[in-house]
């Protein structure tokens, strides 16, 4: 009878497709197992992260909540419990529940760990010195410990004491490629370059080793003058599909700039992309680096020969459509490509979307409505597309159809867009009279969401929260001093804003609040 390990479903590699469809299949299969072993931490623990990658994390907390009533001495569930409220930014919650753990299991590994990083990266290297070695005190030699202790002398500034406890932890676990790495950039860092790169070297070389490891072997192998072997790494970093992650792109554009040099490193990564060898994100990568310099030449020359390997650049294309093409020094490029590419563009969602954002940056809010309108019966559809369709029918003034497609949005798994959708939707029920239902939308957003809401949409939030706030106002004069206060919020937002749409929806929010104060309706409800 097989294990429930080894029944469970492949769900982290769902989860690190970032595929809504990938990850809510592995969601079914990991529920149906969990139901049949409700006791067993594992089904429970990938539904927990499955939970985390869908933005689900209230439930997460929640199924966490109820496990631990019933094992109250799991320390694996405390653990994870810990780990979501951190990554929720409860920072304090989640120390908390790591101390509480290790007051009561004092030899937890995995907690004593997790709290040692976790204070390093609130800047108390000394504490979380101090915590790593009452650990080592219990269990000497542990690896994972002996790791963390020589991390936290590294953030302490005791740079050789850190190489010499990583290099004792890489003895402990001579099969550990995390722990090597982590000795290979200290030794990197007190310039003992040569020794770094023998460590690193096989790790770096076999079959299985991590781009991550790719990275410090380019650097190291560059800073101890082996050009030849730091480029092989650079390339296999640039060119391999495993490693076509923006997170990874890039820090791998900045090494690639540290070792070969700003701008020859920029023309390495340029001939790779023309040449069609890079992946599609050291692409993207380029694209924002050259952006950033405001350099319209290279933006269009980045642009072209992506858009002429569509196929191979669908990403690239769609951020310089949907972010940079007001780069372009003519319009007729993009259009242009756009008639040419029509059929192909089709092919690839996020360039089909970029398209009408491209319209949309333009104005041209009829073809971009025309052009995005169709999106429920295409796959891959995510909710930022949908955002934009939404967009284009307020510049249109057709604000039911717009909420209508942002309700449909709020349904599908959530990304970036969430927040705006949220206060675009909530600040057009406003302007109908309907704050407190625009008020419950806003309520759904999570606290992490919230720190994204920023420049018009923090604007729209505003506006809606005021106009909630008036109908339960006692009196006028309360009113008025709460509208005061609003204002005074909208003009800061104003001054930042180049756009004018602030302004805009200053005074749609005026129009609508003096329409409020002198409803005498308003002010007669039983309080």
């Amino acid at each position: 009878m097989p294990t429930t390990v080894e029944q469970m479903p492949n769900w982290r590699e769902a989860v690190d497709s970032g595929d809504a469809a990938r990850i809510l299949q592995a969601r079914q299969a990991v529920e149906k197992l969990l139901r049949a072993n409700p006791e067993d931490f594992e089904p429970l623990d990938a539904e927990v992260q499955i939970l985390h990658a869908l933005g689900e994390d209230s439930l997460a907390e929640r199924l966490l909540d109820e496990y631990l009533l019933y094992e109250p001495t799991s320390s694996r569930a405390s653990v994870r419990l810990a780990w979501l409220r951190h990554v929720n930014g409860r920072r304090d919650d989640a120390v908390a529940e790591v101390l509480a753990l290790l007051g009561r299991d004092p030899r937890c590994v995995e907690a004593r760990a997790m709290a040692t990083r976790w204070l390093i990266e609130e800047g108390q290297a000394a504490r979380a010195v101090q915590l790593a070695e009452e650990g080592l005190a219990l269990e000497p030699e542990q690896g994972e410990l002996l790791r963390a202790l020589g991390l936290a002398q590294a953030a302490a500034g005791q740079a050789e004491l850190a190489v010499a406890t990583l290099l004792k932890a890489q003895e402990s676990e001579p099969a550990s490629e995390e722990v090597a790495r982590d000795a290979a950039r200290l030794l990197h860092s007190v310039r003992r370059n040569a020794e770094g790169f023998t460590l690193i070297e096989p790790f770096a070389t076999a079959p299985t080793a991590s781009p991550r490891t790719w990275i410090i072997a380019a650097q190291l192998a560059h800073a101890a003058r082996l050009p030849r072997k730091g480029t092989w790494f650079l390339h296999r970093l640039a060119t391999d599909p495993r490693c076509d992650d923006d997170a990874l792109q890039h820090d791998v554009l900045k090494v690639v700039c540290e070792c070969l040099g700003n701008t020859a490193g920029e023309n390495w990564v340029f001939a790779l992309v023309e040449s069609g060898e890079a992946v599609d994100s050291l692409g993207v990568e380029l694209l924002e680096a050259v952006a950033a310099q405001a350099n319209r030449t290279k933006v269009e020359r980045i642009f072209s020969a992506a858009g002429r390997n569509l196929n191979h650049y669908p990403r690239t294309v769609s951020r310089f459509l949907t972010t940079f093409s007001s780069l372009t020094t003519t319009m007729g490029l993009v259009q242009r490509w756009i008639t040419d590419n029509g059929a192909v563009i089709n092919l690839h969602t996020p360039v089909w979307a970029g398209v009408g954002a491209w319209h949309l940056q333009r104005r041209k809010y009829q073809e971009a409505a025309d052009h995005l309108v169709h999106w429920p019966g295409r796959r891959g559809v995510r909710p930022w597309m949908i955002l934009l369709l939404g967009r284009a029918l307020e510049g249109l003034g057709r604000l039911s159809e717009a909420n209508a497609q942002y309700r449909a949005a709020l349904q599908m798994p959530p990304d970036h867009s969430e927040p705006s959708l949220r206060a675009r939707l909530a600040f057009n029920m406003a302007m109908e009279g309907l704050a407190a239902n625009g008020h419950l939308v806003l309520a759904e957003l999570t606290p992490r969401g919230r720190q994204f809401v920023t420049g018009e949409d923090r604007a729209r939030t505003v506006a809606t929260e005021a106009l909630f706030s008036f109908e339960r106002c006692s009196t006028v004069d309360e009113a008025r001093e709460l509208l005061a206060e609003t204002n005074g919020l909208l003009a800061d937002l104003k001054l930042r804003d180049e756009s004018g749409t602030v302004a805009a929806i200053e005074r749609e929010f005026l129009r609508r609040a003096e329409q409020v104060l002198k409803d005498p309706r308003t002010f007669m409800r039983e309080r």
